[in-house]
């Protein structure tokens, strides 16, 4: 079993820390509902932009204490922390899910989030990164440990835009 918690929130997933966070019971979608609520349960975080709608980033973690409580409102809520361990790319099963808490019943594929011990530890940040400069720096990398060892690196003024 494995939870997907998708959201368009600014700042969320990877900046809670050990804050606790909630969703309403209305973000429950598909089969999740509150009897299958269990602690440490390893979690798919989607962060999705608000505007285009297209996934910003993905983690792998899990969700730790677990409550359910009530907003001022009197809407019911359930209270978890979030435990972020690794950026992933978007399993493609799940790219399409909207804002909320599904459950996949279904074992993931352990490779999905753990790392074999011989790729460098750069390779997660370079398949995930939208930041030009950090693509570029860790391309290099990977043509270095393909066995090039004779290139030639243009500054990060002069390069961008340009063909390599």
């Amino acid at each position: 079993m494995i939870y997907i918690m998708v959201t368009n929130w600014e700042n969320h997933w990877n900046n809670l820390g050990d804050s606790p966070t909630y969703f309403t019971t209305r973000m429950l979608k598909g089969n999740m509902n509150e009897s299958k609520l269990k602690d440490d349960t390893r979690t798919i975080f989607i962060k999705r932009n608000k505007e285009t709608r297209s996934i910003e980033n993905t983690w792998i973690g899990k969700v730790a204490k677990i409550s359910e409580g009530t907003q001022r409102d009197g809407k019911k809520c359930i209270y978890f922390r979030v435990i972020t361990k690794d950026t992933i790319t978007c399993p493609g099963k799940y790219s399409n899910y909207s804002e909320g808490w599904y459950i996949a019943e279904e074992e993931i594929e352990e490779n999905i989030y753990e790392k074999c011990i011989f790729d460098p530890s750069f390779f997660s940040e370079l398949k995930t990164t939208n930041d030009w400069q950090k693509f570029e720096e860790y391309t290099y990398y990977l043509i270095r440990c393909l066995g090039v060892h004779i290139s030639h690196r243009f500054g990060f003024k002069k390069q961008k835009g340009k063909a390599d």
